[in-house]
C-alpha cells in the first residue's frame, strides 16, 4: 500500500507516477504532492505535529540569501533561465523578502539585486577553477525523480527529489556559504541536515543508477568568493541514511494511523532546571 500526503497549499498538485522527469520547472516540481527531503529533515528535528503544520502552511518568502543561492544554481544548472534574469535598479541585497517578492511579480521569477550579477560571475569563475569541480554542461541537471520508498511497516511512501547534477555515478549538490573552512562548513552542513538530504537524493538515484560518490561544490557569497569541492565521507553518508530511514518510518506510521503526535505525549515529571537546584 502506497501512502500519500494530503494535498495542501505547499503541494497542491497530484504527483506523477514513479519515474525520471527532465526539464521540469522548479515551480512545477515543488507543487508535486510527495515527500521531499525538506519534510524528512523536519520530521527528524521536530515532533510530527510540527512537521505536519509546516507542510500544510504556505511557504515562507525566501530570504535574500536564499535568492542569491537560487540565482547561482541557475547560472550553473539553468543558464537559459539565468540569461533571462532581471537586475532591479535600487534593489539592495539586504532588502526584505516582501520587497523581493513584489519585484518578482512585476519582473519575472528570477530577479537580481544590485551587484549580484558581478558577484555571481565571480562565484562561478572561482568554483569552476577548482580541479574537482564537476562539468555541469555534462550529464543530468535538475533531474527530478519520483519513487515509492518501502518502510519498515510494509508500506511504501511516495517520494520526490530534484538532483542538482549527476554524471557518471557522481552526484553533486551546489551550496553557498559564508565560509568554506572545512570545520566551519562541515559543522554548519550537519546542523542544516545535509546528510539527510543526501540520503534522500541517493535513494532516489539508486532506483535507476549506481551512485559512486557525492560531492558538495561550495562557494563563499562575499568577495573574494573562495571556493572548494568536498566529497562526503562514508561515515557522513551512513549517518544521514540512518537518520533519513528513521524519519521515513516515522512518517509512514503517522500517515497510516492519521495521527501526528506532539513532543509532550503522555504525562512526564517536570524537573527543576540545573541552575535552580542550588538555590
Amino acid at each position: 500500500m502506497t501512502l500519500h500526503l494530503p494535498l495542501c497549499p505547499r503541494t497542491p498538485d497530484e504527483c506523477p507516477p514513479p519515474g525520471i522527469y527532465r526539464d521540469i520547472p522548479g515551480s512545477d516540481y515543488h507543487a508535486w504532492n510527495a515527500v521531499s527531503s525538506g519534510l524528512v529533515k523536519r520530521l527528524h528535528n521536530d515532533a510530527p505535529i510540527h512537521a505536519l503544520h509546516s507542510f500544510n502552511s504556505e511557504p515562507k518568502l525566501p530570504t535574500a540569501a536564499m535568492r542569491l543561492g537560487t540565482a547561482l544554481h541557475a547560472a550553473f544548472l539553468e543558464p537559459e533561465v539565468y540569461a533571462a534574469a532581471t537586475t532591479i535598479d535600487g534593489l539592495k541585497p539586504n532588502a526584505q523578502p516582501a520587497t523581493f517578492a513584489r519585484h518578482e511579480k512585476e519582473h519575472g521569477p528570477l530577479i537580481l539585486a544590485e551587484g549580484w550579477h558581478d558577484d555571481i560571475t565571480g562565484m562561478v569563475t572561482n568554483l569552476q577553477r577548482q580541479p574537482k569541480c564537476p562539468r555541469f554542461d555534462e550529464g543530468h541537471r535538475e533531474l527530478c525523480i519520483v519513487w515509492d520508498q518501502p518502510t519498515s511497516d510494509g508500506f511504501t511512501v511516495r517520494c520526490k527529489a530534484r538532483i542538482d547534477h549527476f554524471h557518471d555515478g557522481v552526484m553533486s549538490d551546489i551550496k553557498t556559504a559564508r565560509s568554506i573552512d572545512p570545520h566551519e562548513f562541515g559543522t554548519q552542513a550537519y546542523k542544516l541536515g545535509y546528510p539527510i538530504s543526501f540520503a534522500h537524493y541517493t535513494q532516489a538515484l539508486s532506483c535507476h543508477f549506481d551512485v559512486s560518490k557525492c560531492l558538495i561544490p561550495c562557494v563563499e557569497t562575499a568577495a573574494p568568493f573562495d571556493a572548494a569541492v568536498y566529497e562526503c565521507s562514508r561515515a557522513w553518508l551512513d549517518r544521514g541514511l540512518s537518520q533519513w530511514a528513521a524519519a521515513i518510518n516515522k512518517l509512514a506510521t503517522c500517515l497510516a494511523l492519521d495521527n501526528w503526535p506532539g513532543a509532550g505525549e503522555g504525562v512526564e515529571e517536570l524537573e527543576l532546571p540545573g541552575w535552580a537546584r542550588s538555590q
